[in-house]
């Protein structure tokens, strides 16, 4: 198995700058491979393209609620 391949990916969901960062940074501290987006279009696509392990996703999103993505 590829080193790679034990590196969780999390893609963080939320269209709020200072929490989408914060959050991002300390999931890279914690050793994960972070993607964000800021809406639940952009959200799904990023689902899709780079199949993260754990999606951390807000409800309130703009776009669409995090229960419809």
């Amino acid at each position: 198995m590829p080193a790679d391949d034990r590196i969780p990916r999390v893609l963080g969901v939320d269209d709020e700058p200072n929490i989408r960062e914060l959050a991002q940074v300390a999931r890279k501290f914690h050793g994960c491979a972070v993607s964000t987006a800021v809406n639940g279009k952009d959200a799904l696509r990023q689902a899709e393209a780079g199949q993260p392990g754990l999606i951390v996703l807000d409800v309130l999103l703009p776009d669409m609620d995090g229960i419809e993505v």
